[in-house]
């Protein structure tokens, strides 16, 4: 009877150590995915160079947890701002689902939106209040 036992309990124990094998695979995926989108979605804003701040704009950028965006990123306004915007949804939208999903938790402080942008060394600095 105990080897049945034994050879039962070491099936049970394979799938359950299957399923967390298959759960971390999964989680590991989508993190790569952030990851991935994070840097597809800095690339375009880095793909500009920044001469004129007027033409510049800000957008929140990802999902804590307990609610509110990550950071905040500045992006071109023109012809890439709408790829670029839903870009930057896409990302937060997938952000947010993770978090849910995982039971992720953050430390929910406020990100301070910046007041506005300025240029150096062509790039798109943010002016904080």
């Amino acid at each position: 009877m105990k080897p049945i036992l034994l050879f039962f309990s070491s099936i049970v124990l394979g799938l359950c150590t299957a399923c967390d094998k298959t759960e971390l695979h999964t989680r590991l995926a989508a993190e790569e995915e952030l990851r991935q989108l994070h840097s597809e979605i800095t690339a375009l804003a880095n793909s500009v160079p920044c001469t004129d701040p007027s033409q510049w704009a800000i957008t929140p950028l990802g999902s804590k947890a307990c609610g509110g965006p990550v950071s905040y990123i500045a992006y071109p306004e023109g012809s890439l701002s709408q790829n670029f915007l839903s870009l930057v949804e896409h990302y937060t939208e997938a952000q947010r689902a993770f978090n849910k999903k995982y039971g992720l938790i953050s430390d929910c402080m406020y990100v301070m939106s910046p007041s506005g942008i300025r240029c150096e060394n062509n790039r798109a600095v943010f002016i904080t209040p």
